[in-house]
């Protein structure tokens, strides 16, 4: 366009484009557009504005009469721009990531960036491996008969990610933590998988060890810029000892402990009004493959509490503080005879492995 002359709108024609297409197929990519378009303007010497108009008007039109020739993507920050109502002006397919569709084209971005054939694992194959986790979450959660078709498509669009979990990170704790949007979600779920994919039937918040140095916890931190949320790891790790060190056999009696630590961590970077989890959201987090007995996680997660030095309950939620529980702090000065008669937690056994998602990657 720079070498247009002054004279006439020496723009190519229609009849030369899409000659040039027809030889060599093109997908153009117009990214920022309005940046450049709405900058431009008709002077005495050069139309610049007019013959970018029509240059485009020419595009647009090849692209949706003949994709197989022209491929075109335009992306604008908004639809108040003229450039916007130029693009608009042929009727394009609209991806719009603040609009209703916007946490599910997002989603589908980022499993295209992180995996090369995610498409390729069926759906009804997702499902016979989460299946139980969706029903969990159902009667957990109480989600209305209506509502579970569509949070069921969620499940199965989000795998090997929990919706919950993505959710979570997008719109809590990433804005919490002043992380850098798209490019530090996009790291953490890549090391999140490396690490657990293979042997999980579906990642969530429980997922994030605090046990592992090299773990998915240090990238996260690596993106915090708040000090205040980065002593939590700290905290988290100080309780995931002292529970380990009050209760004799920990792997056996409380076989989620590390699964609900790492949950209640992550969960407590939440903006202020959010953070922490319920007991439901914290009993859907460590569920895998196989249902989670109710009873015996209530008394796991009261122990766990009553023996942690920064995990509050604050109604009806539990949060990691800097300060410290003083109700734990009474649960441990309690004599060392009533952990060993079995006050301090259940005696049921590991739930053991739970299923691989198989080779499909």
């Amino acid at each position: 366009m720079g070498g247009l002359g002054h004279k006439k709108p020496d723009v190519p024609s229609d009849e030369i484009l899409l000659e040039l297409f027809r030889h060599t197929p093109t997908a153009l990519i117009l990214d920022e557009f309005q940046t450049w378009y709405d900058g431009l303007t008709n002077t005495r010497q050069y139309s610049w504005r007019t013959w970018a108009f029509n240059f485009i008007q020419i595009l647009s039109e090849i692209a949706k009469e003949h994709p197989d020739y022209l491929v075109l993507v335009v992306s604008v920050r908004n639809g108040n721009t003229d450039a916007f109502q130029q693009i608009q002006r042929v009727n394009p397919v609209i991806v719009d990531f603040k609009g209703p569709s916007a946490r599910s084209d997002r989603l589908r971005l980022l499993l295209h960036r992180l995996f090369e054939n995610r498409l390729q694992v069926g759906a009804s194959a997702i499902e016979g491996l989460i299946g139980n986790h969706i029903d969990e979450y159902f009667r957990l959660k109480n989600t209305a008969p209506a509502e579970q078709a569509r949070i069921r498509d969620e499940f199965i669009e989000a795998w090997p990610y929990a919706p919950h979990l993505m959710e979570l990170l997008e719109d809590q704790v990433l804005i919490a933590t002043s992380a850098q949007g798209t490019r530090d979600l996009i790291r953490i779920l890549a090391d999140l998988y490396k690490r657990n994919g293979e042997e999980k039937v579906i990642l969530t918040a429980a997922d994030f060890q605090l046990d592992d140095e090299a773990s998915t916890t240090t990238a996260l931190l690596d993106s915090v810029a708040n000090q205040h949320h980065a002593k939590f790891q700290e905290k988290a790790q100080r309780n995931l000892k002292a529970v380990t060190d009050a209760i004799a056999g920990s792997g056996r009696k409380l076989p989620h402990l590390q699964d609900l630590i790492g949950a209640l961590w992550l969960r407590s970077l939440a903006e202020v009004n959010q953070a922490g989890a319920d007991l439901a959201t914290l009993h859907v987090d460590v569920t895998r493959d196989k249902p989670v007995d109710d009873n015996s996680f209530q008394v796991e997660l009261t122990t766990i509490v009553e023996n942690s030095f920064n995990l509050h309950e604050d109604g009806n939620r539990y949060i990691f503080r800097e300060e410290e529980n003083p109700q734990g702090q009474t649960y441990r000065q309690r004599p060392q005879r009533q952990a060993i008669s079995g006050r301090w937690g259940p005696s049921a056994p590991c739930q053991g492995n739970t299923l691989c998602p198989g080779r499909q990657w």
